[in-house]
């Protein structure tokens, strides 16, 4: 047990994730991200005043195939760039179309390197290399509006599970 979760900015968290050194990365609702070294015993914060993260309400944490962090916020997404700290943030596309809504609570990156942002109106699929987005709703399959988890299954099956049921 780490003692030292004094030092955050605020005791409330979102979420967890180990990195392939054990290092922890926390999401806050307020403080930001969070990164534990588990090594050093220390605490970095990235936040919207300090690192060009562009919300601290953070809700999900997950990484892509190349190692980079997807932070899911309030203000839609961010993608960190863990070895330099480099924060993108993602409000539309960047050919400027519109994610389906700019708040995120679930996110996922898949194997095949898509990002999958549940929202409170649906789930915006973002395509990065290639700059395309795919908007699901409830008027095309989706079981509910609000997005509660996504997940890829061993066989890279996406399972969105949404306020009205499961959607696979």
């Amino acid at each position: 047990l780490h003692t030292g979760i004094h030092s955050f900015p605020t005791r409330r968290s979102s979420d967890l994730l180990e990195d392939r050194k054990h290092n922890l990365w926390i999401a806050t609702l307020g403080g930001g991200l969070q990164y534990l070294d588990i090594k050093s015993d220390t605490f970095t914060t990235y936040n919207n005043s300090n690192s060009g993260l562009s919300n601290d309400y953070l809700s999900s944490l997950t990484f892509d195939k190349n190692g980079n962090l997807i932070i899911g916020h309030s203000g839609n997404f961010s993608i960190m760039d863990v070895a330099t700290g480099k924060i993108q943030n993602y409000t539309t596309t960047r050919d400027g179309k519109k994610f389906s809504n700019e708040s995120t609570t679930q996110i996922l990156a898949d194997e095949r390197g898509l990002i999958w942002d549940g929202t409170m109106a649906g789930l915006n699929v973002y395509d990065p290399i290639n700059d395309q987005l795919t908007i699901i709703d409830t008027d095309s399959g989706l079981y509910g509006s609000m997005v509660c988890s996504v997940i890829e299954d061993k066989d890279h099956t996406i399972w969105v599970s949404t306020d009205n049921g499961v959607s696979g």
